[in-house]
């Protein structure tokens, strides 16, 4: 995972633990793809690219459920030192009650059940408690 990625993250998580109603991020292709599975799995409210000019960013709107953030806490599976790839196999073996994970396939970043659906593998990217 490019390093572009975990610092996205990582300031998400900040921006989250600090109860933040918003976050503007600069625009990067590979940013777009996360927030997207991000939004589709409920870990953010919305999200919007916001074009000013010469300048291009995303606008995020967090979630909160009870005054808590749902975006709290995530692990980095794979660094750009030590990928780390799953089969299907063993996609099969791991079940989505507490995590979820996002995994990089030939058909975008898809969550667990989407990969079984699909049947791929991929490289695994992290997962959010």
């Amino acid at each position: 995972m490019k390093k572009t990625i975990i610092n996205f993250l990582a300031t998400l998580k900040n921006y989250s633990i600090l109860k933040k109603g918003f976050l503007i991020y600069p625009f990067s292709k590979k940013i777009l793809p996360i927030l997207c599975s991000l939004y589709k799995e409920g870990f953010i409210q919305s999200f919007k690219i916001i074009n000013s000019g010469f300048d291009v960013k995303f606008f995020i709107l967090l979630r909160y459920v009870f005054q808590k953030p749902i975006f709290q806490d995530f692990k980095i599976l794979s660094t750009p030192s030590n990928p780390k790839f799953i089969s299907l196999e063993e996609i099969s073996l791991l079940s989505e009650r507490r995590a979820t994970f996002f995994i990089s396939t030939t058909k975008g970043i898809l969550n667990l059940t989407e990969c079984k659906q699909h049947h791929l593998g991929g490289k695994l990217l992290f997962l959010c408690v």
